[in-house]
């Protein structure tokens, strides 16, 4: 698993459009500076010997300013084509946090997610979407989903999505 990360300060650009000083376009987002791309960097987040990890984008990336946290699989190495993991082997949900905005990163392994042993609580108030802290996770697989307004740190809030019956 790759993730980018820009270690040197980026280029300004005023638009998407606007060349990032080589020649190349630059890439930016409204609001953003943009990046040229000579200047990112691909940094290893997690290598385990017999391991597989992946699929980053089913378990959810979320951001704040240089704190960036990444949900992403466990499992077995298993050279086959396809994903490389062994599916008879148990897979877990870990994520990787980094404080320094994608140059190093830490493995955290909540228990919530290892575990896959969810209990459901009863939401009592609303959810703040706006918190700046604000973390939502939905596991389609199991029903639940998690949410905590603490940068996806435990302990987790699991809601269910399912109807009381």
């Amino acid at each position: 698993m790759l993730f980018a990360a820009d270690p040197a300060p980026p280029v300004p650009a005023t638009d998407a459009t606007q060349p990032a000083g080589d020649g190349s376009p630059a890439r930016s987002l409204p609001g953003r500076p943009a990046v040229k791309p000579a200047e990112a960097q691909n940094v290893v987040v997690f290598c385990e010997p017999g391991h597989y990890g992946g699929w980053p984008a089913n378990a959810g990336v979320w951001s704040w300013g240089n704190e960036i946290v990444v949900g992403f699989t466990v499992g077995w190495y298993k050279q086959k084509s396809g994903h490389a993991v062994d599916p008879a082997k148990p897979m877990e949900k870990w994520q990787a946090r980094s404080l320094d905005g994608g140059l190093t990163w830490s493995i955290e392994k909540p228990e919530c997610l290892v575990s896959g042993k969810i209990t459901p609580s009863v939401l009592l108030e609303p959810l703040d979407f706006t918190h700046p802290d604000f973390a939502l996770l939905f596991q389609f697989w199991n029903g639940p989903c998690w949410h905590r307004a603490r940068r996806g740190r435990p302990p987790f809030l699991t809601l269910s999505l399912r109807s009381p019956t």
